[in-house]
């Protein structure tokens, strides 16, 4: 969960979201995906999402949606959730889209991440110039195969300055390929965030096959005693970014010689539905302190639909669990 939202000023809030709704629109008509009578219909329901809080996921009705025989003979993905409606929106250019879904989503989460993280990074920085209270930023990275080496190594690691930020996030893998946040310190408060588990030792309890996947070419340092933070030495930005898309590129290789599998022999968990990650959602927003109840969520639904379909099930579980 991106639990800094809250600090960014309303002023910079309302600010932020007209800027991701003008670069969303100009990034949606560009792209020509849409029919041109739909398109003011959309961006109302655009400005409203980023205004309450929901981004996207209120601008298509998921609750009709297209049947598996009908995604197989359109020839889209049978996983995914297809909207009627947003299928219906679609221009001569968006039908030949193999993903629509994933285009569109791709064409608004784009402006959105980098707008955001540019706002969020100038309020870390004005804080740490001129608020007292404020020691640092806890740097917390999440316990998946999401998360980039650099951010794993760093875990718990207390970024000071400003000079410091900025070392950190120009070695970083560019910021939107896992869910790791930074979380204020402040004089007087202990550790709210602490999880009793460090991604170093996350990391160690894994099996050989799995660590392996995650260090990749880099396996052999971590096998002769290098710690995972050794590795993160070597890496820039560059290396850091190539290392986490040369790892999305075995999970496809993956997913590829599972579908070539008989279904029979498949025990894999299907990734939750729209439903399910709402009722996340809901889930977490009943759970949480009245302190918690303006968090932004929408950044954690987004992580949230990029983790394993196994992570998936274990979260909302969790959370059913809790309430």
């Amino acid at each position: 969960m991106d639990i800094f939202y809250s600090f960014i000023s309303k002023t910079d809030t309302i600010k932020m979201n007209n800027e991701i709704y003008e670069s969303v629109t100009k990034a949606f008509i560009d792209s020509n995906y849409i029919k041109s009578d739909i398109i003011p219909k959309l961006f109302e329901k655009i400005q409203k999402g980023l205004n309450d809080g929901f981004g996207l996921s209120n601008v298509f009705d998921y609750k009709d949606c297209l049947t598996l025989d009908e995604k197989k003979k359109l020839g889209y993905p049978t996983r995914k959730k297809i909207s009627r409606e947003m299928i219906d929106s679609l221009s001569s250019d968006g039908q030949k889209l193999d993903d629509p879904k994933g285009a569109i989503e791709g064409l608004y989460y784009k402006q959105y991440n980098q707008l955001y993280k540019k706002y969020k990074l100038a309020s870390m920085k004005n804080m740490l110039l001129n608020d007292s209270n404020i020691l640092g930023f806890k740097i917390i990275a999440a316990l998946d195969f999401n998360t980039c080496i650099i951010c794993g190594a760093y875990d718990g690691t207390i970024i000071k300055t400003v000079a410091e930020l900025d070392n950190f996030e120009n070695r970083k893998c560019g910021g939107n390929c896992c869910g790791c946040e930074y979380v204020p310190v402040q004089k007087g408060m202990g550790d709210i965030m602490s999880s009793g588990m460090t991604y170093a030792g996350w990391f160690r309890k894994l099996s050989v096959e799995d660590k392996k996947d995650i260090l990749g070419e880099y396996y052999s340092r971590y096998k002769n005693g290098e710690s995972i933070k050794d590795i993160a030495l070597l890496f820039t930005a560059e290396i850091a970014l190539k290392h986490f898309q040369d790892r999305e590129t075995r999970e496809r290789l993956r997913e590829q010689e599972e579908a070539k599998k008989p279904k029979e022999k498949q025990d894999k968990l299907p990734k939750l539905t729209e439903e399910q990650l709402q009722e996340y959602r809901d889930l977490m927003i009943k759970h949480l302190s009245s302190e918690w109840c303006n968090l932004h969520l929408d950044k954690e639904i987004e992580i949230m639909r990029k983790r394993t379909a196994k992570e998936q099930h274990i979260r909302l579980e969790h959370y059913r669990k809790k309430n």
